[in-house]
């Protein structure tokens, strides 16, 4: 389930706002600008950050922050403790950061967990670059690397966006924070109707493909070529005289027994038809009920996106993905927009499971992966 854990937005009634807009810039190494966001620098040689109030000709209002004696080697930070200190449990945090740089820099977020004993530690983002254009930027954040992150392990958290000072100024508009909460065993059910709620907008509607054994009755079938096994979900592997998929239906699991497919490579494809960037695209994919019939094994996801005339770009997804001969309950969070190239503003895409080469059959009790809009989330 994600949930939203802060947000952030310039507000031009703002009293601190309309304060700083009618006076000169503030110089200081430490500055709460508004609520619950606060810049700071180094305190070592005459570091310094000059913050301003302005607005847009569309009247959209933001701060501007100017580096002061800053070597390029040099990092500020902006830093947003989230009105949630209570965080449940989490495994991925969405940090976006809606901004602008007067020139390109580098910035990457962390989310940095205080335990009870005093103790910090710090889980970080891909680094990614500011330009010129305003755009919303995505950070993701796994925080399964952290010590466990529930209630009783944490004292509280925040998220900081590092900037690259180099001297030039950054434009911050808003930031909003969510995250993706650890699946309760104990409650399963509710988890599951909570994720596929998850996403109501009009910009991107939440787009769903769904592969269990009630899609059908008394599936059984064998292909010897790529198959749809579901609307927009695909089942292909290496092709040869004697290779062959068998599909059934046992003990309430949909079973895909790929012994007889004994080429390189076997797939599942969840495929994904004209999807607007909107520059905060992520999947989400569930499943429950899903064991082997072999030792564990790992499984490769794959982002392919389909160009024109027939072509396509495969970029690995980074995900950790193991599957293991008991059944488990599984939810991954993919940063989408991240993956996708800028050539076109609506795209066509599948996500992949590339299965080794080592296994038999599969058994699925539900698999589910949803395409949605993080900003459009409100749980």
């Amino acid at each position: 389930m994600l949930e939203a854990r802060g947000e952030f937005r310039v507000d031009l009634n703002e009293e601190s706002f309309s304060a700083l807009a009618q006076s000169d810039p503030l110089r200081a190494q430490d500055i709460l600008i508004q609520d619950r966001l606060r810049v700071s620098c180094a305190h070592n040689s005459g570091e310094m950050l000059e913050i301003s109030a302005q607005k847009t000709n569309r009247c959209d209002a933001f701060y501007r922050i100017s580096p002061v004696n800053m070597g390029a080697s040099k990092w500020y930070s902006i830093e947003y403790a989230p009105l949630i200190e209570n965080v449940g449990s989490s495994n991925n945090f969405v940090a976006i950061l809606d901004a602008a740089s007067m020139q390109s820099t580098t910035i990457f977020a962390i989310c940095r967990i205080f335990h009870p004993d005093g103790r910090s530690e710090d889980v970080s983002s891909r680094q990614i670059e500011i330009r010129k254009k305003r755009k919303k930027h995505v950070f993701s954040i796994n925080t399964d690397g952290a010590e466990t992150f529930l209630n009783d392990n944490i004292a509280s958290y925040r998220i900081i966006f590092f900037i690259e000072a180099r001297n030039v100024s950054t434009d911050i508009y808003g930031l909003q924070i969510t995250s993706l909460a650890t699946i309760n065993q104990k409650n399963i059910t509710n988890n599951v109707e909570e994720i596929r709620s998850v996403q109501k907008t009009s910009v991107l509607p939440r787009l769903k493909r769904d592969l269990n054994a009630k899609s059908r009755r008394g599936w059984r079938t064998k292909t010897k070529k790529p198959w749809a096994l579901a609307k927009d979900v695909f089942i292909d592997f290496e092709q040869g005289s004697e290779q062959e998929v068998a599909v059934t239906r046992r003990d309430k699991h949909l079973v895909v027994d790929f012994s007889k497919a004994t080429g390189r490579w076997r797939t599942l494809e969840f495929r994904f038809n004209e999807v607007k960037n909107t520059e905060t695209v992520f999947a989400l994919l569930h499943f429950q009920g899903m064991k082997l019939s072999t030792p564990a094994l790992e499984v490769t996801l794959v982002l392919r996106q389909y160009g024109d005339n027939a072509g396509w770009t495969d970029v690995p997804i980074p995900v950790s993905l193991v599957l293991h001969a008991e059944s488990k309950i599984e939810q991954h969070l993919i940063d989408v927009s991240s993956l996708l190239s800028n050539d076109h503003d609506y795209h066509r895409f599948g996500i992949f499971m590339f299965f080794p080469s080592g296994l038999g059959a599969v058994a699925i009790k539900e698999l589910e992966v949803s395409v949605f809009d993080a900003t459009s989330t409100h749980n």
